[in-house]
């Protein structure tokens, strides 16, 4: 995942033609699997390009990843464990994205 700066260029957003939403994670529960906010932030503005691409995961493990996100957030910060909701077009949550 790569986040962008903002940009107070209106032509910026042309660049960016998708609305992604983020979940923050906000604990795990008993089994280790993550929990995350019902109610998404954003959107935020996003190039999306299909791309495989290798990221490692928070235990260090390497991960491959079908989709590379460029997100413009204004400055919010996404950490590896949030949950990033892609447009339909991309299948939604059910891509791993870098």
């Amino acid at each position: 995942m790569v986040v962008v700066p903002a940009a107070s260029h209106a032509s910026f957003d042309r660049l960016m033609p998708y609305d992604v939403y983020l979940y923050r994670l906000t604990s795990y529960d008993i089994y280790g699997e993550p929990k995350h906010t019902e109610q998404p932030e954003g959107p935020y503005r996003a190039a999306i390009v299909d791309r495989v691409a290798t990221v490692r995961d928070r235990d260090g493990l390497e991960i491959v990843s079908t989709t590379v996100a460029y997100i413009n957030t204004d400055g919010a910060r996404i950490n590896s464990d949030d949950k990033i909701l892609l447009p339909v077009e991309y299948g939604s949550d059910k891509r791993k994205i870098a």
